[in-house]
């Protein structure tokens, strides 16, 4: 069943989470991707992007790595959180065709132009 409007979101979902909820959840409406049963898919992709935001945010500040015992570098104890936040992020991501590869599209690297050796000796 296609939406045809956007439905009051959660009141957890956090201020990059709403705003995510915001943007993209009228594109879906419009692009008939999102119906009612994918509501709770939805904000729970939004969810994902409120913590991995808020995690990345803490490992700004304080590194990637922390002190730990003995003063031994140990992994900031919101890696781990990011990690989960984004990998469920990034599955959602495909399930509503954000991404190029969900929507088919295929990434090719530009071919380089191959060049002789008099070609080299001028050009570089």
């Amino acid at each position: 069943m296609k939406l045809k409007k956007l439905w009051k979101p959660s009141d957890d979902l956090g201020e990059y989470g709403l705003q995510l909820f915001k943007r993209i959840g009228p594109l879906l409406i419009k692009s008939e991707s999102l119906t009612k049963f994918d509501c709770e898919a939805f904000e729970t992709l939004c969810r994902d992007y409120e913590l991995m935001r808020n995690a990345d945010y803490e490992m700004k500040i304080d590194g990637v790595t922390i002190k730990g015992e003995r003063n031994i570098k140990k992994k900031h104890p919101a890696f781990p959180v990011w990690k989960v936040a984004h990998d469920n992020y990034v599955a959602l991501l495909k399930h509503f065709g954000l991404s190029p590869g969900a929507r088919g599209l295929k990434l090719e690297a530009k071919e380089t132009v191959k060049k002789n050796e008099k070609e080299r000796f001028f050009m570089d």
